[in-house]
């Protein structure tokens, strides 16, 4: 189709040419030759908004993969299912006696990967993220090992520690790396403390979805499951569980 318009214009550029050469033709000659010079034009100005509309870059998409997976020991989070773990979640119970046990659910990224982080005056931890805070390139990342939560016995006290204890679908904010080119995501997780009539404790950590963003660089929402990332963002502080990361220390009762 391309082709014939392109002929069809320099037959008609060069029919001009050889029209300006009669003087005694007739006006009807003039006009038809000027009709077929419109409709040249045309067809080539469709042809030149149909190449610009293919190099428009490519529309943002975000994958969503619903999931209902109770993690008892270690997960692979692979974010864009192509076979690479680009994330590692574990949750470990560590039991010496009744006195003697602690457990902690931890995350660690992939190289080159990373995670939205909490600091207070304990250190470091990954944030606790509610729907709608955005994840991109502003927030920084941690790319190490990090805790999510932890609980130790030591009778007669136990301590638990936040953000992810005691928390219901809130969202891990993460970075990874898709043929290096960085990419944003998130993952949906229940963290519950489950402890035993003897003051032993245990997490039940379950995955509920994770989604990420197929354009390189370009941020997603906590939550957000389909569509370009168009919504009112929410300050990336304010939407940081508000659950003190202190810990708390309590006696047992006899």
């Amino acid at each position: 189709m391309k082709f014939a318009r392109v002929t069809a214009c320099r037959l008609n550029e060069a029919f001009m040419k050889s029209s300006t050469h009669l003087d005694n033709a007739a006006p009807s000659l003039y006009e038809s030759v000027h009709r077929r010079l419109n409709t040249c034009a045309i067809a080539t100005l469709v042809a030149v908004v149909s190449v610009l509309a293919l190099a428009q870059p490519s529309e943002a998409k975000v994958v969503y993969t619903p999931a209902n997976v109770v993690i008892q020991s270690s997960y692979n989070l692979d974010l864009n299912n192509d076979g690479i773990t680009d994330f590692t979640i574990q949750n470990v119970l560590k039991f010496t006696n009744r006195c003697d046990e602690y457990a902690y659910v931890d995350e660690g990224p992939a190289s080159g990967n990373g995670v939205v982080p909490y600091y207070d005056i304990n250190g470091e931890w990954p944030a606790a993220l509610t729907q709608g805070a955005t994840i991109g390139s502003g927030p920084q990342f941690e790319g190490s090992l990090a805790t999510m939560a932890f609980f130790s016995l030591n009778c007669p006290f136990e301590r638990s520690e936040v953000p992810w204890v005691d928390v219901v679908q809130h969202y891990l904010g993460l970075r990874f790396q898709v043929n290096g080119q960085t990419h944003y995501g998130w993952a949906r997780l229940s963290v519950l403390l489950h402890q035993g009539r003897g003051g032993g404790g245990s997490f039940v950590v379950t995955l509920t979805g994770y989604a990420y963003e197929t354009v390189a660089g370009n941020s997603i929402l906590a939550g957000q499951t389909s569509g370009a990332q168009d919504d009112p963002a929410i300050n990336l502080e304010d939407s940081i569980s508000k659950r003190s990361a202190h810990g708390k220390v309590s006696e047992l009762a006899p």
